[in-house]
């Protein structure tokens, strides 16, 4: 719609993103509630990252106390020390623990540089890579209730040699939110569990150089919306595709 009313594609701000379960709102705090979210949060802002030229900013909808709700707000950094027993409203006195949320900003600390080409041959399963100095960072997320085993295969290192590879994965165990850490010498592939994501950082002796680019073309239909009828196709033209 954008790209037929102005011509370009506008940069988005999307100022709230995160996942949601209305059957556990307003109840007490519990990891399966923040597991709700961390499950979502990640491969949403993957397919942002995969938009980088119309996406300006993105913030994933985390409070830090949020002690003016009546009851434990559901997407909070921090909890009360004495919740579920016990939740009081208003009272930023008493002590305070991480909830779940950590997890998010835990997994993706270390991530940073270049976006890279990647590609995933499995649809259920979203991958983005980055590269800066020595470390690649490769970042798997499952959107399948079931587990996927991953074959990876690195292209464009050449002769580098391989020192370390850290694999941080967040999961569930019985609704309960787990971040992993391990480190390997050598890792062919990877199972990741259902509705996980992993990020792998492999670190290399020496630099990993990035010196070309990568040109994306998206290409839009004449017309979007238009109404739906019963038992009727809706046709799309999408035309001057270069292949």
């Amino acid at each position: 719609y954008n790209t037929l009313k102005f011509g370009e594609v506008k940069p988005l701000v999307i100022s709230e993103y995160g996942g949601r379960d209305h059957a556990l709102e307003n109840r007490p705090y519990s990891p399966a509630r923040d597991w709700v979210f961390l499950k979502a949060v990640s491969p949403m802002m993957m397919q942002f990252m995969e938009r980088p030229n119309s996406i300006l900013k993105t913030v994933p909808f985390i409070m830090s106390k949020a002690v003016w709700s009546e009851t434990p707000h559901n997407w909070r950094l921090m909890r009360q020390a004495q919740e579920p027993e016990v939740y009081e409203q208003n009272n930023y006195d008493t002590p305070y623990v991480f909830t779940e949320m950590i997890k998010f900003y835990e997994l993706w600390s270390d991530v940073k540089g270049t976006r890279v080409d990647v590609w995933s041959g499995n649809h259920d399963v979203l991958a983005q890579a980055y590269v800066t100095d020595n470390k690649a960072y490769l970042i798997l997320s499952n959107l399948s209730f079931d587990k996927q085993n991953i074959d990876l295969a690195l292209i464009g290192v050449n002769e580098n040699d391989l020192i370390n590879i850290k694999v941080k994965h967040l999961h569930a165990i019985d609704k309960v939110p787990q971040l992993e850490v391990n480190e390997f010498v050598s890792l062919e592939n990877f199972t990741i569990d259902s509705e996980a994501t992993a990020i792998i950082e492999y670190d290399f002796s020496s630099e990993l150089i990035i010196d070309q680019t990568s040109d994306e073309l998206k290409y839009f239909a004449n017309t979007y919306y238009q109404a739906i009828i019963e038992n009727q196709a809706i046709n799309f033209e999408i035309n001057d595709v270069k292949t």
